[in-house]
């Protein structure tokens, strides 16, 4: 599954409807449950049963802002970003102030690429100090700036976001985006990593991630990311492109190798590269052995049978240090012993 301002935003509204709440009315409850229940089909994506859900609502409550938020969510899903607009217009019009409708207006003038009203509506959301997403509506602010070439504004905006939420997944794969776009696929790889390991089924930053990867020329680290994308969402734009790598270039490096494993000529190189590495080896061993001798003046046989015999007179001496030592601590303790017994 994708995580997009999209989700988030359900996830969020998930969160702070459905319920009957003390001293709710009846028509309220029932505002409540149809909200919950077109809620639920938007998370399963099943966007045709939460129009009719959310539909109810209008003839309980046609003022209600929430209600119009939730329809600007299904229009989305439904790619019906003229409907989507106008619903989250209508949302502002009941409520100046509803900077939830603000922040997916600016992410569907993210998605139609009309960046200086995604500006707009995003300043807007973000300078809401109570606002309960002000890190996303600071990143989206960020991917804007970054679509109209404004890298270093965009990091402004990413690095503030930080400031407020440093686990925010959304903003580490867009800060992985900008600097693999500047060529720092390293720095890339560290911020894509944040975003995948905060959430496991990121696809577009695991996806991301391959690509860097590539960059690096890490081709199986590549494919490891394009196969788990392919677990997540095999059909959606990443997984699609993902497979196309995976078909391509990661199963090039398999058939590369297997034909390796076959190959008299590549196993004939291969020991002749062992060999000449073994003979370096020894070669460096050799030389590192004939430097320690000199430093000790070993320059005969009979100068190290010398050395040996002398260690071995100095261990047999250590060894009666140590026996006489034991025998005067036995000693001691039996005077002791015997002062303690006397009248």
């Amino acid at each position: 599954m994708k995580i997009d301002i999209f989700l988030l935003t359900i996830i969020l509204l998930l969160i702070s409807c459905g319920g009957k709440k003390t001293g709710e009315t009846n028509d309220e409850q029932r505002i409540s449950e149809y909200k919950s229940l077109a809620i639920a089909s938007i998370y399963r994506r099943n966007f045709q049963q939460a129009l009719e859900d959310i539909q109810k609502i209008e003839s309980l409550d046609s003022n209600d802002p929430e209600l119009y938020l939730i329809k600007g969510l299904i229009f989305f899903g439904l790619k019906d970003y003229e409907s989507a607009e106008a619903s989250y217009k209508k949302a502002l019009e009941i409520k100046s102030d509803y900077s939830e409708a603000r922040y997916n207006l600016c992410g569907l003038y993210l998605k139609l690429d009309k960046l200086d009203n995604a500006i707009e509506q995003c300043e807007k959301a973000s300078s809401d100090i109570l606002y309960r997403s002000r890190d996303k509506a600071l990143t989206s602010l960020g991917v804007a700036y970054f679509k109209k070439g404004d890298a270093q504004k965009a990091k402004e905006y990413y690095d503030k976001s930080l400031e407020i939420n440093p686990a925010l997944v959304y903003t580490h794969n867009e800060l992985g985006k900008l600097y693999m776009s500047a060529g720092d696929y390293q720095r890339a790889v560290e911020e894509f990593k944040r975003a995948t390991t905060g959430y496991e089924l990121y696809d577009e930053a695991l996806f991301n991630l391959g690509i860097c990867y590539l960059k690096l020329g890490k081709t199986l680290e590549a494919c490891e990311s394009f196969r788990k994308v392919i677990e997540i969402s095999s059909v959606s734009e990443y997984g699609m492109n993902a497979s196309r790598y995976v078909n391509s270039i990661c199963n090039d490096v398999i058939r590369g190798f297997k034909e390796l494993l076959v190959n008299p000529k590549w196993m004939e190189r291969f020991e002749k590269t062992f060999d000449t590495q073994f003979k370096t080896l020894k070669g460096t061993f050799d030389k590192n052995l004939e430097k320690a001798t000199r430093s000790l003046n070993i320059t005969t046989k009979k100068d190290l049978n010398l050395i040996n015999s002398k260690i071995r007179a100095l261990e047999k001496r250590i060894e009666k240090l140590e026996g006489a030592k034991k025998k005067r601590t036995v000693s001691g303790k039996r005077s002791k012993k015997l002062e303690h017994q006397s009248p």
